[in-house]
Formats: structure tokens, sequence, C-alpha cells
């Protein structure tokens, strides 16, 4: 992954379910444009019909289909952007390639890269760290496949693994902190590198 291409105008944000990546990406975006930033947000799988296809078929894929048509989602949203691609607008993804790799159990690391190859790296990737067992807490009477805690479990270690492997691009957030105080890190962080 160290020698694929770095986009410096593009921040991730990651961590388990839970975490509040999709709740963080509009509040960032919002704070941003307040500094007088362009900024986009994406999410992934897209909010296109292969996304929402995506979405509502993953459970019923087998492992290697889904791994492909998750690429492809992130490859058509990069393509799309590339045609209107401004080094002054900042990119936020909701999800992206650490969640790839977090994500499918079966594969290792090496494998992860190997598929996602051909995408570029954001500059910083924030990983909204939380105990799973927190996030346990607070979807107790909202429980669904998101709140298993094995599932959670294993994903916080790999979200772990690839802080270890790669600390010039993860930046641990506190997610257990409050919503403001995570959203002003996140983007006062993003306006820092910016600048």
């Amino acid at each position: 992954m160290l020698n694929k291409k770095i986009l410096k105008n593009m921040f991730t944000l990651e961590g388990i379910d839970g975490s509040g990546k999709t709740t963080q990406a509009p509040l960032i975006k919002e704070y941003l444009k307040k500094a007088g930033l362009k900024v986009q947000v994406f999410r992934h799988p897209d909010i296109n019909p292969l996304g929402e296809f995506i979405r509502k078929n993953i459970r019923t894929f087998d492992p290697w289909l889904r791994n492909q048509l998750i690429v492809l989602d992130m490859k058509a949203t990069l393509r799309n952007q590339e045609k209107n691609y401004d080094l002054k607008t900042i990119f936020i993804w909701d999800r992206y390639i650490d969640s790839f790799y977090t994500s499918n159990s079966e594969m290792t690391l090496k494998e992860a890269n190997d598929i996602m190859s051909e995408m570029p790296l954001p500059i910083k990737t924030f990983w909204l760290d939380i105990d799973p067992n927190v996030v346990l807490t607070q979807r107790e009477n909202a429980v669904n496949e998101h709140s298993d805690p094995i599932w959670l479990s294993l994903k916080q270690k790999r979200y772990n693994k690839l802080f270890k492997k790669y600390p010039e691009r993860f930046i641990r957030i506190n997610a257990d902190q409050s919503i403001e105080l995570v959203t002003k890190q996140i983007a006062e962080e993003i306006i820092k590198i910016c600048k």
C-alpha cells in the first residue's frame, strides 16, 4: 500500500459500526464549509444504483462477487469525480479501502491490498475508535447484524492492526467523546493539513 498514489485532498472516516462515521461526515463538511473550504462527501457503498444494489444484497453474495462489486463501486465513484477533479475541493469518504479489509473476516491484509492495489490512498484516515461494548450498550434496543459482539471485536482488532501498520496515515480519534468535540478535532486537523 505504501507505493500507491496519495490524494492530498482526500480524507477517510473509518471505525466499527456505531462509531459515528455517518453522523460525523455531514458535520465535518459543514464545519469546513464555514471555514471557507469546498467539500464533497462520499459514502461507501455509494448512493447510486450499484451502491444500493450492493447494500440490499450484500449478505447474499459469495465473498468473491461481493468484493468485486465493492471495488467496482469505489472505482465508479472515483471515476465520476475525475471529470470535475479539483485539488481545492476536499474529499471525505464515509468508509473507504480500510473498511474493505476490516469487514472481510475471510481476507488477509495482503489479499485486501492486492485487490485494492489500483485505489488511491487518502492523505489521512481518521479512525473513530470506540470500545465495541459501548456501541453494544447504545444499541441494546436495536439489535441487528451490526450488533454482533464477536463481529464488532474482530473489526476493532483489524482497525487496530491497520493503525499500527500505517501510523503515518492513521489518526486515532476517541469516538466516545461528544459529537461536537469529535467534529472539531477532525475538521481542525483537515484544515491544518490543507493549509
